[in-house]
């Protein structure tokens, strides 16, 4: 498919230094997928969001100074490929990669735990916070149940293979860009890595597997656990474990913060936050 001759000028308001390292000034692009706030583009084979202004920041976002309706006269095709000029000049490049604490006590995954479930009971977007009560209907949550309590007993009883292997089910479980199973898996992945637990055997079996199956999902939730296996996060990831330990935690603002995020994407990730520092507290017990 031939190059579109138009250079297109991009001003980029926001981005990661993940992104600006791998985009560059004058990228080669094609268009993977079109959709209301997100223009998805093909960069030497790996996915990266253009989006309007006032996205919420993630690892591959390249945040335009474009409104809303600015951004949906871009005059971008599918499967079509182009030329950018991304102009940096005006922006704000910020670290999207996750810092693991310099402790590794006990209270911490208490803490953790503990928030996040505050977060997820009192939530009014539903997602996997639903397994929280003590019924339910919905089939997905019902093999997510089941799966996890698969995973819990086998770690109880350190048949990591197992256990592993039950988690990487969940890749591409659910409906919509990111499966909820895939954001799960994301927020899991963060609190080992926060926690110092990235040189564990379990870890380390479980990336090994995830990477195995990522064509088990959708190209763009692929996208996403390929960058939180790199300890890349998007900005609420970021935000509630640099604020998790401070004494008078914002509850309400860390939850608009995941629910801002998809249908139900962001409570997914919490769950997995929630579920990753519960497996580790378990392991200490």
């Amino acid at each position: 498919m031939s190059i579109n001759e138009q250079i297109i000028n991009i001003p980029i308001s926001i981005t990661s230094q993940y992104a600006h390292q791998k985009v560059g000034e004058s990228p080669t692009i094609s268009i993977h997928s079109i959709y209301n706030k997100t223009i998805n583009l093909l960069i030497n084979n790996e996915l990266f969001s253009l989006q309007p202004i006032v996205s919420e920041l993630s690892p591959i976002s390249l945040i335009t100074n474009f409104t809303q309706t600015q951004f949906e006269h871009l005059k971008l095709e599918p499967h079509q490929t182009y030329q950018l000029h991304l102009n940096y000049q005006n922006c704000a490049i910020f670290c999207t990669k996750l810092t693991a604490c310099n402790y590794h006590l006990h209270h911490k995954f208490n803490v953790c735990t503990e928030l996040t479930q505050q977060i997820l009971q009192h939530s009014d977007k539903k997602g996997l916070n639903l397994l929280f009560q003590a019924q339910n209907d919905d089939l997905i949550l019902s093999a997510f149940k089941q799966y996890l309590s698969q995973v819990e007993h086998f770690y109880a009883i350190n048949d990591e293979e197992n256990a592993c292997h039950i988690l990487t089910k969940l890749i591409g479980l659910g409906i919509g860009l990111t499966p909820s199973g895939d954001d799960f898996l994301c927020g899991l992945l963060a609190s080992f890595q926060y926690f110092n637990a990235t040189q564990s055997s379990f870890y380390k079996k479980l990336t090994h597997k995830i990477r195995q199956n990522l064509a088990n999902t959708n190209a763009i939730s692929s996208r996403f656990l390929y960058c939180a296996l790199q300890q890349q996060f998007s900005t609420p990831v970021l935000t509630f474990f640099k604020n998790m330990n401070k004494k008078n935690v914002e509850i309400g603002q860390l939850s608009k913060l995941f629910e801002n995020i998809g249908h139900s994407s962001g409570m997914d990730t919490l769950f997995g936050i929630y579920y990753g520092s519960n497996l580790l507290l378990e392991g200490l017990t």
